[in-house]
């Protein structure tokens, strides 16, 4: 069941338990009877016959005794109808709303955790079947090692490695040019209430993260990036980007014969490049070109978010990176991601035989040489920045130290009590900003 079905089911019990509650409102105090002075002895016999009362003059003592006191009030209150009179006393009635509401987002918490959970673990497991298992399967079929732990009686290991509910991840090894590759699942955070409700107001989606750790001595200095512009945007950020790249122009549609890369699409796709030929080299390939140009994949195309191949990565243990970024499709629809998927081993080896002219290889190492010295000017401008902060925290502690030696000694001793105040209070301040 859908989980916008469960929350109208929800609110359709709250309701009705709404209505219930309403209609058992009952309450009943009792009425305000009127003590009517009828003489006891005139509805008993008496023994005395000069004593008794005939029963017209009983009837007038009654009509005397209503006329003479107040009409009795009912103060009862039956099926939600109140009592007008301001005198009677009221009990305050129970109501369960608020135990009922905790109750159904309570119960609502769990379906949507039980139904995330289990719409992630099926999208994780078709990517699995589809890409990691199996001798035909693209990961399999281009690296030696696929998957983590031991492995089964079979010869498999275990495919995916589940961190969370939304993150799963996949590792191989075993292929020439590379050290590994990998693959992250970024899901959305299906078993969570809040991140589903967030998600009806600012859509995310899934996200399939491909890392290939390049050898050293396979791929020269090069930064290159091809990015949707939302993606671009993101990249242009990172500092191998803003430091080597620059944006490339490539007219959408063009096919002219002198055109290296043909019908690319401009308007979709953007290209910052440390030089127009890695670019040139790398995606005039008929291979690569074709995922990227060809009519029959431009539905595929609609996955591809960014590509990233840089000698220059900073964010991590390994300095040389491909990495690949998709949008996960629908567990039924998983194999639309495949022509995507053969970009991997047909870029790693293109970025592995890649070789540079000796004058973009002095260019490329003359700009990573200013890039250095310009990273060491400034680690040097800002360690002197902090010697001169501490030498003046220093030279002001010195001079409160002299500037209460010299007071007397009631006044010294003020003077650093409240010092020690104001030290507690400033580290009590520093522990509540770190937690």
């Amino acid at each position: 069941m859908r989980p916008a079905g469960v929350l109208i089911l929800c609110c359709l019990a709250v309701a009705v338990l709404y209505e219930q509650v309403e209609a058992r409102d009952l309450e009943l105090d009792g009425f305000d009877v009127t003590d009517l002075a009828v003489d006891s002895s005139a509805s008993a016999p008496s023994s005395h016959m000069g004593e008794q009362l005939s029963l017209e003059q009983c009837n007038e003592q009654c009509e005397e005794t209503k006329r003479a006191n107040l009409p009795a009030t009912p103060r009862a209150v039956v099926g939600g109808r109140r009592s007008t009179d301001p005198t009677s006393p009221r009990q305050p009635r129970k109501n369960y709303y608020m135990e009922a509401a905790f109750a159904v987002v309570l119960v609502f918490y769990i379906l949507v955790a039980i139904w995330g959970t289990k719409q992630n673990g099926k999208i994780a497991d078709a990517f699995a079947r589809t890409y990691c298992i199996g001798e035909g399967a693209v990961f399999p079929r281009q690296f030696a090692m696929c998957g983590a732990g031991e492995p089964n009686a079979a010869g498999l290991r275990t495919p995916l490695l589940k961190e969370s509910s939304s993150l799963f991840k996949f590792y191989a090894s075993g292929r020439r040019y590379c050290q590994g590759c990998l693959a992250t699942l970024s899901l959305r955070n299906r078993a969570d209430l809040l991140s589903w409700v967030i998600n009806i107001f600012l859509p995310a989606e899934d996200l399939l993260e491909i890392d290939v750790y390049m050898n050293e001595a396979n791929m020269p200095p090069m930064v290159l990036a091809v990015a949707t512009p939302r993606q671009a945007r993101a990249l242009s950020e990172r500092t191998d980007i803003t430091t080597y790249t620059k944006p490339l122009k490539l007219a959408a549609g063009t096919a002219g014969p002198t055109d290296p890369v043909p019908g690319w699409p401009g308007h979709k796709l953007q290209v910052l490049a440390e030089h127009n030929s890695l670019f040139y080299d790398l995606f005039s390939d008929p291979r690569v070109h074709s995922v990227f140009t060809s009519s029959g994949h431009a539905d595929k195309l609609r996955l591809f978010r960014s590509l990233l191949i840089t000698s220059e990565n900073s964010g991590g243990s390994h300095k040389r990176l491909l990495r690949l970024v998709f949008a996960l499709p629908a567990a039924d629809d998983m194999r639309a991601l495949g022509p995507l998927l053969a970009l991997l081993p047909l870029l790693v080896d293109l970025v592995g035989v890649h070789k540079l002219t000796p004058e973009l290889k002095k260019r490329a190492l003359d700009a990573r040489s200013r890039h250095e010295a310009s990273s060491a000017d400034a680690e040097e401008s800002r360690r002197r920045r902090i010697e001169a902060i501490q030498k003046r925290k220093l030279e002001k502690a010195q001079e409160e130290k002299e500037r209460l030696a010299r007071l007397a000694p009631d006044a010294r001793r003020k003077a650093e009590e409240k010092l020690a105040k104001q030290a507690a209070k400033k580290s009590m301040k520093v522990k509540m900003i770190r937690m």
